[in-house]
């Protein structure tokens, strides 16, 4: 989120649900962001009307992408169709499932070639931890890192 904070962006945590339900918080996310009185009458009933709906400057992120794409295998297509024949803004695809995350990469893919950047945000360090809690005493920073292991949240 703070690395998106410059741009307009739709931000969408992937839950456990039925698709219809994900589409139906789409749909008011993307009605949020701008105000398309038709989004109120003729909801959205699909990705590939989502993607279809969806302003060019928007910048869209899927957290725990690798629940939709449980829920709903064909994500991966409709978003390889969007690439390909519309190609403007930004997807941003994350995920807390290492392995799940890396089958999106490799050849044979539907978006095999179409990323451009991958990250691994690894454990934070100990020695960067006190920047997060200044003025805690050694003793509490310690304490705290054992609690969130290195996981910053």
């Amino acid at each position: 989120m703070e690395a998106s904070k410059d741009f307009r962006t739709l931000y969408h945590l992937c839950k456990e649900e039925e698709i219809h339900e994900t589409l139906k918080t789409l749909n008011a996310k993307l009605f949020s962001l701008t105000n398309d009185i038709s989004l109120l009458k003729h909801p959205i009933k699909s990705f590939y009307e989502f993607f279809e709906r969806l302003p060019e400057d928007v910048v869209i992120i899927f957290d725990e992408f690798q629940i939709l794409a449980k829920n709903y295998p064909r994500i991966l297509g409709v978003i390889q169709e969007h690439l390909d024949f519309r190609g403007k803004g930004s997807i941003v695809l994350c995920g807390s499932s290492i392995s799940m995350m890396e089958d999106l990469i490799p050849y044979g893919s539907p978006l095999y070639g179409r990323r451009t950047l991958s990250l691994k945000v690894e454990p934070l360090e100990f020695h960067n931890i006190h920047e997060f809690f200044p003025g805690y005493s050694l003793e509490d920073l310690v304490k705290v890192y054992g609690m969130v292991d290195g996981i910053p949240e």
